[in-house]
């Protein structure tokens, strides 16, 4: 939606937004009412909510998988997508997917659209993306099995001990996912990513035009156009952040260790404690996103929604004086 507001704001282009939703009624609920609530005094951006599916079926129910999850999610729904988009009296001209959308590019093609890739991450993350098609099968098995790193041109490689699910079994649907994927974003027009030069000057540099990756990506350009994040909403959030980025602005260069893990990215109870064991032993700085822990469904934080995601609640789960022991 940020990416959405953007394109509106600032280039004056009238927006589509398709939300592709699941089987999961009160999920689907909440967050479509709070995107309704965001851009109900937008001019240009149009939502339109796809109808919920369900994949249940065509997943492995002893091990589950949350990519492979919203591709076939993303699957089901592209007939919805495309009739809504034929229907259209003026037709949208471009199609911006994300990662794990990029099987609608073909029908972009069949509608001679130009198509982009938005890549929420970072380059270095593109840059595995786009350079996954050209790993042969014998590195992924020495990665898998060996735990030998992945070589990235002109990036950092992929350790195993920081792998990706594609990457642990590379001969599941999962990682065939994953190798569609990275041979798509070769056909598209341009990639968007959520970063900036001198962020990850290395990374970008190998994804331009005369960068090592950037060969391989011969059609298109590669746009750095971050940092795209959230608006900030109630004000109390507003008096957060100040407080935060005053604390970081008396901290020595390179001295603060961030965590998150996304607006998704959950952990059990053991976890949460081991880490914040960890952060304490360590010594170190640092500014952590914590979020209220799920012990039983991996992927709920993407398709359900999380209550009672406050400090008072996540506090009860962190090791007793953790908070007062750690603050400045």
């Amino acid at each position: 939606m940020e990416l959405a507001k953007r394109l509106t704001t600032h280039h004056g282009f009238d927006i589509t937004v398709f939300i592709v939703t699941t089987d999961s009624a009160d999920s689907d609920t909440t967050t479509t009412s709070k995107i309704l609530q965001l851009t109900s005094n937008l001019n240009g951006i149009n939502v339109i909510i796809t109808p919920p599916v369900d994949v249940s079926d065509k997943l492995d129910p002893n091990n589950p998988s949350l990519g492979l999850t919203i591709v076939l999610t993303m699957i089901e729904s592209l007939p919805f997508i495309q009739s809504q988009i034929l229907s259209m009296k003026f037709p949208p001209s471009v199609l911006i997917v994300d990662l794990f959308s990029t099987m609608a590019l073909p029908m972009a093609r069949d509608l001679h659209m130009s198509s982009y890739v938005f890549l929420a991450t970072n380059a270095w993350f593109s840059a595995v993306s786009i350079y996954l098609p050209f790993i042969t099968k014998e590195a992924f098995s020495r990665h898998a099995n060996d735990h030998e790193p992945l070589l990235i041109p002109g990036c950092e490689p992929v350790r195993f001990e920081d792998t990706l699910e594609p990457f642990v079994s590379p001969w599941g649907p999962s990682h065939e996912s994953f190798l569609k994927a990275g041979k798509e974003i070769l056909s598209v027009d341009g990639i968007l990513m959520n970063t900036w030069q001198d962020l990850e000057p290395g990374a970008i540099k190998s994804l331009t035009k005369n960068g090592i990756l950037g060969r391989l990506f011969a059609k298109g350009t590669v746009y750095p156009i971050g940092p795209l994040v959230r608006t900030a909403e109630p004000e109390e959030k507003r008096e957060v952040e100040k407080l935060i980025l005053s604390w970081l602005d008396q901290q020595p260069d390179e001295s603060v260790i961030y965590l998150s893990f996304g607006s998704g990215g959950t952990m059990s109870k053991g976890q949460m404690r081991e880490l914040a064991y960890g952060l304490e032993l360590s010594q170190q700085r640092f500014i952590w996103v914590v979020r209220q822990p799920i012990e039983d469904d991996v992927f709920a934080a993407f398709f359900n929604t999380v209550k009672g995601d406050n400090a008072s609640t996540v506090v009860d789960y962190l090791p007793e004086g953790f908070v007062n022991r750690t603050k400045e």
